[in-house]
């Protein structure tokens, strides 16, 4: 029996088209992406600069050392057909992209574009074994 390949992304919305609708797409597109987007979290959450003080956010709560690592997340979403995603911190601790670009004051530490760059292989793994896990669940049904 011969294997069926899927070469570059033309292939890839080829047998997606052939094989799902729009809606079902979308879906198997945001969780491959989420997968993939948890490598970058986890390393992201090692990387970033911590203090060993609390300190007060802009909010004016006091929050323990470590806030901003505990407070980086991912977001996937789709747009028009689009499916897009982001690893970031949340509002409360925006100070910490602050140590990635560096400021005047503060000396650059890049933290969450070191974890996206170390991470790179594993991202495309996850979304290819995704994407490849949906394609065979749907040819199973047809």
């Amino acid at each position: 029996m011969a294997k069926d390949y899927i070469s570059g992304v033309d292939g890839l919305n080829r047998k997606l088209d052939h094989l799902a609708n729009q809606k079902q797409m979308i879906a198997a597109s945001r969780a491959a992406l989420n997968k993939a987007l948890t490598p970058v979290v986890v390393t992201a959450r090692q990387k970033i600069p911590k203090s060993t003080n609390g300190h007060k956010t802009y909010l004016g709560r006091i929050v323990a050392p470590g806030f901003a690592s505990r407070n980086i997340g991912k977001k996937v979403r789709s747009i028009d057909g689009a499916v897009t995603g982001v690893v970031s911190v949340k509002d409360e601790a925006f100070y910490a992209l602050f140590f990635e670009t560096g400021t005047k004051y503060i000396r650059r530490q890049p933290w969450l574009t070191d974890s996206f760059f170390a991470n790179k292989v594993k991202m495309i793994t996850k979304f290819s074994g995704g994407i490849e896990a949906y394609i065979k669940k749907a040819a199973r049904k047809k």
